[in-house]
């Protein structure tokens, strides 16, 4: 049930994220790739804080992979939303 749950939540942010850059455009790219990485940055020190042991290694691995992944997904999502919407303008404009 919490699988489910999340990945609502998950889904709603994708959406906003999207339908944020389709309305402002401007800047969504430098800011997207900035969220990977302090996402990537944070999944780094959440890590380093939590398993300081060596053998917890390869499961925070994955969990950091998975939310970089997540990320990188909504980053995605944003970029082409704002891709159309330039596309929309430069078709209005003809």
């Amino acid at each position: 049930m919490i699988e489910l749950a999340l990945g609502l939540v998950y889904a709603a942010a994708l959406v906003w994220a999207a339908q944020r850059a389709y309305r402002s455009p401007r800047g969504v790219y430098w800011r997207s790739a900035a969220g990977v990485a302090g996402a990537a940055l944070a999944a780094a020190a959440l890590w380093a804080l939590v398993s300081p042991a060596p053998a917890a290694g390869f499961g925070a691995l994955v969990i950091w992979c998975a939310i970089v992944a997540l990320a990188l997904a909504i980053a995605v999502a944003a970029s082409l939303a704002a891709t159309l919407r330039y596309a929309v303008e430069a078709l209005r404009r003809r």
